[in-house]
């Protein structure tokens, strides 16, 4: 598990920042990227390893008759996979429908689109609140709120995988319900799947999920027992085929959330158990490595987080971050070179960034240069987990090793030796390196190596100079 530590950033800029379900932020080619609607467009700002942040740029969305004054106009998704932002932006008046577009983001802060902005949903009423994910088959999905039939949840899904949108395919614009304003969000599973979830924010209903199975719809669920409001943020996630979610109950800040899961396995969701009293808003941010989730929100205007270890389904204590505000995680930590980043918003909806410190992961290497008394222990940094580590070696005659190198500072990729000696001839001695950041200490691998045996003239013979 990870330690957050502020990272003192500071404000990324004062845009509209005011939810986490539509996704901001993502970590790619060694650097961090926040979309944000500033009232005007959907831009981004990008930071390298020293965090100093770029100019915003912008993705020009197409102009119409609404504003883009709303954080929930503008959702991302980032596929690690592809290496490729997919973007969706709504205006939000009757003639607007949602546009669409991807890129390719580079090294120096610039995007590389595919193609220019495209109409994913063609305009004929008002299409608003996007929240945009990709299938593993690389479909794009967008589930949108659609005012034409008296206000539904809708989703519809691109006709090609190659980060253009294509023709629409028969069956979509799919209608999930109708009903009042319903909010919804859209998660990837596993072979195409995706789940479809609906909330509204402002009457006692039940949370609805609907699934594709890359074929076809399943009937749609309630999700739990209960009815909630105050659910305009839809915090939903997917572990592999398992969904879990957060429910809100009540009015801040007498606030009370929920939380309930579906194990692809059982086939049916949970009765909602209670997970904290006075939480205003939170996401959720899936470790893909370690499957944990962690979920960030605001409690009783205190930044909070806690994990779920989804094996035994237990949440860890509760633990501060940040300034805090509201939050917006990355969707999930894909790899162990990726850190665990959040945006969030304070005060006048200034945006902040801050980053998870996680545990450092090292590599022991075999010794090298091996002889009787002395050997060369060889290590690799493979994730410093967000700051330089202090590195080193274990070592001793068995796996209590007892005796510890001087300490060498490494990041990312770097390699370190230590040469030890005063050693015993023919003899087999235990060692791993380790790496240690303000999130605490990680090991590799147990390794052995053997020094050569001592070589001893056994006899002595007395040679005549005539002989030599």
């Amino acid at each position: 598990m990870a330690t957050l530590v502020d990272a003192g950033i500071g404000t990324i800029d004062s845009p509209i920042c005011d939810t986490g379900r539509t996704r901001k932020c993502f970590y790619a080619q060694g650097r961090r990227w926040v979309f944000y609607i500033d009232n005007a467009d959907y831009v981004w700002k990008s930071a390298g390893p020293d965090y100093v942040w770029s100019a915003k740029q912008n993705t020009n969305v197409p102009a119409g008759v609404g504003n883009l004054d709303r954080g929930t106009k503008g959702t991302c998704w980032y596929s690690a996979t592809q290496n490729r932002v997919y973007l969706a932006a709504a205006r939000g008046a009757a003639a607007d429908g949602i546009w669409f577009r991807s890129g390719t983001p580079q090294s120096d802060g610039s995007i590389t689109w595919t193609a220019p902005w495209v109409a994913a949903v063609v305009a004929a009423r008002q299409s608003l609140y996007p929240c945009i994910c990709v299938d593993t088959d690389g479909y794009v999905w967008i589930s949108y709120y659609y005012s034409a039939d008296g206000t539904s949840t809708r989703v519809t899904r691109s006709g090609n995988n190659d980060g253009t949108w294509g023709i629409t395919p028969p069956g979509f614009p799919y209608t999930i319900l109708t009903g009042p304003a319903w909010r919804s969000a859209c998660v990837p599973m596993t072979a195409g799947k995706i789940a479809v979830f609906a909330a509204c924010p402002n009457n006692m209903q039940r949370m609805k999920c609907q699934i594709w199975t890359g074929a076809a719809w399943l009937p749609l669920e309630n999700v739990a027992n209960l009815n909630v409001d105050q659910n305009n943020y839809v915090p939903v996630i997917a572990v592999d085929d398992d969904l879990f979610v957060m429910a809100f109950r009540g009015l801040f800040p007498n606030t009370h959330t929920s939380w309930s899961y579906r194990l692809w396995s059982a086939g049916v969701w949970v009765n909602y158990q209670e997970f904290e009293a006075g939480i205003l808003v939170g996401q959720f941010f899936l470790d893909v490595i370690t499957k944990e989730i962690y979920y960030f929100y605001d409690h009783l205007g205190l930044p909070r987080y806690k994990v779920l270890d989804t094996t035994t389904l237990t949440w860890g204590p509760e633990q501060t971050w940040g300034p805090g505000g509201v939050a917006a995680p990355f969707y999930s930590r894909p790899n162990q070179s990726t850190p665990i980043g959040v945006a969030y918003a304070v005060g006048g909806w200034n945006i902040y960034y801050d980053e998870m410190v996680m545990l450092p992961v090292v590599e022991t290497l075999s010794a090298s240069n091996v002889t009787d008394i002395s050997g060369i222990l060889n290590g690799r940094l493979q994730s410093d987990g967000g700051e330089a580590c202090n590195c080193g070696f274990e070592w001793g005659e068995t796996v209590a090793y007892g005796h510890v190198t001087p300490i060498q500072v490494k990041t990312t990729g770097q390699t370190f030796s230590q040469l030890i000696s005063g050693l015993k001839p023919n003899t087999t001695y235990h060692f791993r390196a380790f790496a240690t950041n303000s999130a605490g200490t990680g090991y590799g691998a147990d390794m052995t190596f053997t020094t050569l045996a001592q070589f001893i003239l056994s006899k002595h013979y007395d040679l005549a100079k005539a002989q030599l």
